[in-house]
């Protein structure tokens, strides 16, 4: 073989061998930085680019090792899931190198970013992708507006406010109009993923991950590295509340549970103290029963509110801790009225007594 050509290939071999495999970093205790770890995508794409045969980590030997000490990926990529966009091809890696996401319309929502979660948190890796691709089927469907049926319509749901921003920067050409909400919505997942997962907010202040988007060409297969965020530092200052609404709408079990419970107090007491047999309580005269229910209906209220107050700041929307307060606010005070209408007799009755005692004592003190 010509001397030139050993050079060559030895040269190709050190470059393919020397991504992230047996001796890479990203398996080290410490692993790599957020920015190595682009820069290791960054790299394996160019291979791609330049048609270098894989031939790391895709080895006997290194199923072995995974399956064995597990997986240790260097990047989490959400990415679409086109057959045309194959992830661990496009940024030439192989077994246990990349956490890979793929959904159609590489959107953010309950499911990808509770998978997007478990690679930053849980496998600990430094960078996150969000990577959209030209050609986009699910985000040219929204733009055209065209007919969608089963679950599909749920999913594009995530796409509609992306396009919408296009069309607002955007020019008529449609074609142009599709290319604008390719990239908006690659942004429109990261700040889904940052508003939605304090969890991922916190690891990004931190230091410990980077979050970048990337747009891919089906057609050369080059990647346009996006970089963060436009409006990232806003994002994390946010602290992902949103995703504090996640799961029984915001409100906490504990505090739902104490509103239940004095509700339930509050309607028993008005029960035993007004409807049911009195000699229960026959040593209580009206006027303890009448504040007493009172003061259950004070406690039930100011419960409410508490909780309401709680639902509008966990999610910074007044509106939703109103909308929480006026339902049970409501059977609250049917109940009030009923409870005010069993008691009108006894009411009266109390009333014209302390009249009358009021006038005998001034009868008598005059």
């Amino acid at each position: 073989m010509d001397p030139m050509k050993n050079i060559l290939v030895a040269a190709a071999l050190s470059l393919t061998l020397g991504f992230p495999s047996g001796g890479g970093g990203h398996e080290s205790a410490k692993g790599p930085s957020p920015d190595e770890a682009l820069s290791w995508l960054q790299s394996g794409n160019r291979r791609f680019l330049a048609g270098t045969p894989l031939s790391t980590n895709l080895s006997l030997e290194r199923r072995l090792d995974t399956a064995k000490a597990g997986q240790r990926p260097f990047a989490t990529v959400l990415g679409c899931s086109d057959s045309r966009a194959p992830l661990e091809s496009i940024f030439h890696v192989g077994v246990g190198d990349l956490f890979a996401v793929r959904v159609a319309g590489n959107v953010a929502d309950t499911d990808e970013i509770g998978t997007v979660e478990y690679g930053v948190e849980h496998l600990g890796t430094p960078l996150l992708v969000v990577l959209g691709h030209s050609s986009c089927g699910a985000v040219t469907a929204v733009v055209k507006g065209a007919k969608v049926e089963g679950s599909i319509p749920a999913l594009v749901s995530k796409i509609v406010p992306a396009v919408a921003r296009a069309k607002k920067a955007s020019t008529p050409d449609e074609a142009a109009l599709i290319q604008a909400s390719i990239r908006e919505n690659v942004w429109q997942s990261i700040s889904e993923i940052l508003r939605r997962s304090p969890l991922t907010v916190e690891l990004a202040k931190e230091g410990k991950l980077r979050i970048v988007g990337a747009l891919y060409r089906i057609d050369t297969g080059e990647i346009e590295w996006m970089g963060n965020h436009p409006d990232e530092a806003k994002l994390l200052a946010a602290e992902g509340k949103e995703g504090k609404k996640e799961g029984h709408g915001g409100i906490p079990w504990l505090a739902s549970l104490a509103l239940a419970g004095v509700l339930f107090v509050w309607l028993t007491a008005c029960f035993y103290l007004f409807v049911s047999d009195r000699r229960l309580l026959s040593r209580l005269k009206f006027r303890g029963r009448f504040f007493l229910a009172l003061a259950g209906f004070a406690v039930a209220a100011a419960m409410m509110a508490l909780v309401a107050v709680h639902q509008a700041a966990s999610i910074g929307e007044t509106g939703s801790g109103l909308a929480f307060l006026i339902s049970p606010l409501s059977v609250l005070l049917l109940f009030a009225g009923i409870y005010t209408y069993s008691v009108r007799a006894s009411l009266h009755r109390y009333i014209k007594e302390m009249r009358e005692k009021w006038m005998e004592d001034s009868a008598a003190n005059s």
